[in-house]
């Protein structure tokens, strides 16, 4: 009986290593051997739970589950040196969250299998996974070294990755006007909400920002939008969408309207009625949106 025990334990134990080996994001890092010309100039190191605040603390609170790093030096020119962040997270969408944060600057398509290369920084997008890469010194050019570390990680991650889409949700704020989609996880500083898909819209020769942001119920919607009203916003006397809006100084107006477990509205809307404009096509959207298919 206790040999049996012994035996069940060891399963365990196995299966738990196992575990660990699978979470673990390290191995997806370039070792020397890929990369002519440079080299590993420390062991690479992995973060955790709590332990990723002592890294960087911000990645701590944006999701981030596991955080591989690795630093590499040119053997041409000791000057020359790259950072290389491996990071895992929670879900797809603080993976996008964080990739469309960093290249908000940038076109790239809604996608969660996605990369963009620039002469300082590369980044790819792989599901739940994002690689990072960035120059520590302005010695040079970095674009080439900064493409093949991404590429190499990209090569070692190959189909091992959360490959769920994003929501379809997204082809609400679909427009010709060519711009980025940014997802938020946490509170937008501008309309103080979080969770929320935002993008760049021309209308009527004027430029945009547009959002939205699907939440759980009805109830949750007005809880948030009495909250604004608390927050300063001003109650608009439309009643189906409820619609409220503010006026930061030296700003256009900011608009957010509700409906059902909808939330969406735009930001810096050079008039009122221009505001109204947009809010009925975002309502329009979504009542497309959810009609049955």
């Amino acid at each position: 009986m206790k040999k049996l025990i012994f035996i069940f334990l060891v399963f365990l134990n196995s299966c738990s290593l196992f575990q660990s080996d699978i979470e673990s994001v390290t191995d997806f890092l370039p070792r020397d051997t890929d990369l002519p010309g440079w080299m590993r100039t420390s062991f690479p190191e992995e973060f955790s739970a709590s332990a990723i605040s002592k890294y960087k603390q911000e990645y701590r609170y944006i999701g981030a589950r596991r955080v591989s790093i690795c630093y590499y030096n040119s053997l041409h020119n000791q000057e020359d040196k790259v950072l290389v962040e491996v990071i895992k997270f929670d879900s797809i969408l603080k993976s996008y969250g964080f990739f469309s944060k960093l290249a908000s600057a940038f076109y790239f398509k809604p996608s969660t299998r996605v990369e963009l290369y620039e002469k300082d920084f590369a980044i790819a997008l792989r599901g739940d996974i994002v690689i990072f890469a960035q120059p520590l010194s302005n010695s040079g050019n970095f674009a080439e070294i900064l493409k093949k570390l991404v590429d190499v990680s990209l090569s070692y991650i190959g189909e091992f990755y959360n490959q769920e889409s994003l929501p379809g949700s997204i082809s609400i704020l679909d427009n010709e006007y060519k711009s980025s989609l940014i997802y938020t996880d946490g509170q937008n500083p501008a309309i103080q909400l979080d969770r929320v898909f935002m993008k760049t819209w021309k209308h009527k020769d004027i430029t945009i920002d547009v959002f939205f942001s699907e939440r759980q119920s009805n109830d949750e919607v007005m809880l948030i939008f009495n909250k604004l009203l608390q927050n300063g916003y001003t109650l608009a006397e439309t009643q189906n969408p409820k619609v409220a809006f503010v006026k930061p100084k030296q700003r256009g107006y900011n608009f957010i309207a509700v409906r059902d477990k909808w939330i969406y509205g735009c930001i810096d809307a050079p008039s009122i009625s221009y505001a109204n404009e947009i809010l009925e096509i975002l309502k329009s959207r979504i009542s497309l949106y959810e009609r049955p298919r």
